[in-house]
């Protein structure tokens, strides 16, 4: 559908996301939107 360019640029930018998150250089956050205030939920997952 793209070309096989695209796909080997696609595939490179992959394994350069894969190194750097092996290799400790970036990391992956998720923040939680939500209506009003849950007391219930911890502010961290760290288990």
């Amino acid at each position: 559908m793209f070309g096989d360019t695209f796909a080997r640029m696609w595939e490179l930018y992959l394994c350069a996301c894969a190194a750097t998150f092996r290799n400790g250089v970036i990391d992956l956050h998720q923040i939680l939107f939500s209506n009003g205030i849950n007391n219930d939920l911890p502010m961290t997952r760290w288990y």
